[in-house]
């Protein structure tokens, strides 16, 4: 009797069903949390656009407010920037002519010749409204109006606009802040940054 008690032993350890109840909490909390990490992750990246809009826009103001300097010797104050017309965006999406649909949800460099002053007319306007992107980016940019490099008339407004594809399905998402002029206050009314309700939620 001494022996059997003495070399007896309890057994340790889980069972088939303890394992199988973990992994199924485990299986449980990844279907929760991995959709909404990666709606943290997205909703991080957009948030570059609303940074870049407002930057865009307060330059735009600012470029409109302040007089300056003509080759001929004259200033100018109190009107729209020239278009950027051809787009701000990364190099691997084509650099100042950046195309949205080459936009794969990587981030990307924008080519430093564009800011180079014998660069050409983009980057002019560029630096002119001080919407220089120097760190990486997810979108391409420009800025339009409705009398660029003139005067605004009442109701006249300029656009700026992003464009971006994070989750890279092929579908740009089309994201713009807007300025109205108002001739009785002499100023501009902005808003929030607006999304093309049917574009890509992204």
């Amino acid at each position: 009797m001494k022996n059997l008690c003495r070399h007896k032993k309890d057994d340790t350890g889980f069972t088939l069903i303890e394992l199988m109840i973990v992994v199924a909490i485990i299986g449980i909390l990844a279907a929760v949390a991995i959709p909404a990490f990666i709606d943290y992750i997205r909703s991080a990246k957009v948030s570059e656009v609303y940074e870049n809009l407002d930057r865009c826009y307060k330059g735009v103001i600012d470029y409109f407010d302040k007089p300056f300097g003509r080759l001929t010797g004259t200033a100018a104050a109190t009107v729209f920037p020239p278009d950027q017309t051809a787009k701000l965006g990364p190099e691997y999406a084509g650099g100042a002519d950046c195309d949205p649909q080459a936009l794969n949800g990587e981030s990307g460099f924008v080519p430093p010749d564009v800011w180079d002053r014998n660069a050409g007319f983009e980057g002019e306007v560029f630096r002119a409204i001080q919407f220089v992107v120097t760190e990486a980016t997810y979108a391409c940019y420009n800025m339009n109006s409705d009398s660029p490099g003139s005067p605004p008339d009442d109701g006249s407004s300029f656009h700026c606009q992003a464009w971006t594809d994070i989750d890279d399905d092929n579908e740009p998402a089309h994201y713009w802040k807007q300025g109205r002029y108002t001739m009785d206050t002499s100023s501009f009314q902005g808003g929030s940054v607006w999304m093309d309700d049917l574009e890509d939620d992204w």
